[in-house]
């Protein structure tokens, strides 16, 4: 299962980059969307609902732009957003008066009035819940939910955990410690992510890196067991 900085890294690549670097250009027809990237060299997609006179850039890296009716995420419209008040909030999060969006997509629930990134990428929270990008995430108290790092958040209650994005159920809350990347161990069980590991032996189990652990009967990819 690939760790958060992985997923990261792909996001940013094919998804913040639309597939290839882009910039919006004014033609004598109207707007287009212009990339290039090694596999199709440059290619140019017209705007045709973009209105000339008001269309406009909303970011430096021209992702993002808006005309008097739509806005705009690599030359496609993102649905039912209103150009008026469309504001980048913080990395891949922006906002308008009636909602909140990861890149082009919508989060259900999402309250803009109190949407607030935490300390670390993919982490957020308003008045009602976390998230971790587009994802919702339910959270015992929003109030008291911080990210602890990419991988990791926490409230006054639970911890919780990236791409599971869910709580370690059932975790002893005050003993329970971040080891690397998704491992962890409270004082009954050794976890990845969300799932204590089943077998694994308490007091010799070791990560060696984000991806593999050891303990002295067997090694672990994940969660997955491999004999030493």
């Amino acid at each position: 299962m690939l760790i958060r900085a992985t997923l990261l890294f792909l996001t940013a690549l094919f998804t913040l980059g639309c597939e290839g670097e882009g910039v919006y250009r004014r033609t004598s027809h109207g707007w287009i969307w212009v990339t290039w990237n090694e596999g199709n060299g440059r290619q140019e997609t017209s705007i045709p609902k973009a209105h000339s006179a008001t269309f406009h850039p909303l970011d430096r890296a021209q992702y993002y732009a808006a005309d008097s009716e739509h806005v705009y995420r690599c030359g496609e419209i993102i649905p039912g957003a209103n150009p008026e008040s469309f504001v980048h909030v913080k990395d891949a999060w922006w906002k308008d008066r009636h909602a909140v969006y990861w890149q082009q997509f919508r989060i259900d629930g999402a309250d803009p009035a109190t949407f607030m990134p935490l300390q670390h990428y993919g982490w957020a929270k308003d008045k009602h819940q976390g998230y971790q990008g587009d994802h919702p995430i339910p959270v015992h108290d929003p109030a008291s939910f911080v990210s602890i790092n990419e991988d990791w958040a926490r409230d006054s209650k639970a911890y919780y955990v990236d791409n599971f994005t869910s709580e370690v159920k059932g975790a002893d809350y005050a003993t329970f410690q971040i080891l690397k990347g998704r491992y962890a161990k409270d004082r009954n069980h050794i976890y990845y992510g969300n799932r204590p590991i089943k077998g694994a032996d308490y007091e010799t189990f070791r990560p060696v890196n984000a991806f593999w652990a050891k303990d002295r009967f067997r090694s672990y990819i994940g969660e997955e067991v491999r004999k030493n």
